[in-house]
C-alpha cells in the first residue's frame, strides 16, 4: 500500500470504530443515530489531510507512449480515455501539455 493508501485507511478505520462505539451508546441510551454526521466527520478529515497528499487524478486525452517523469520513473504508456493517479508536478505536466486533465 501507499503512504495515501495508508493514511486514508487509517483515517477510515478510526472513524468507523467511533462510528460503532457511537451508535452503541446512542442505542442503549435510546437516542436517535444520525448517519450524516458520520459522512460530514469523514469529510472533515480527509479535508484536513488532503494537503498531504501530493496526487492528482488525471484522464488522459491523447495517447502516449512510455515516457520518463519528473522523478525519473517510468510511466504508461497510456491510451485516451485512462485514468491515472500520480504526482501533482507530473499530473500538472500532462494538463499543461494538453495530454492530460486533472480532476479536482
Amino acid at each position: 500500500m501507499g503512504e495515501e493508501e495508508k493514511l486514508l485507511y487509517s483515517l477510515v478505520k478510526k472513524k468507523l470504530k467511533s462510528y460503532k462505539e457511537n451508535i452503541q451508546s446512542k442505542i442503549i441510551n435510546g437516542e436517535e443515530i444520525d448517519i450524516n454526521k458520520f459522512f460530514s466527520d469523514i469529510n472533515i478529515d480527509v479535508s484536513l489531510y488532503q494537503n498531504k497528499i501530493d496526487k492528482k487524478i488525471v484522464v488522459i486525452k491523447n495517447q502516449l507512449p512510455k515516457i520518463v517523469g519528473p522523478n525519473g520513473k517510468i510511466y504508461g504508456p497510456f491510451k485516451v480515455g485512462d485514468i491515472k493517479i500520480l504526482n501533482n508536478n507530473f499530473a500538472e505536466k500532462l494538463e499543461n501539455t494538453g495530454i492530460g486533465k486533472t480532476v479536482d
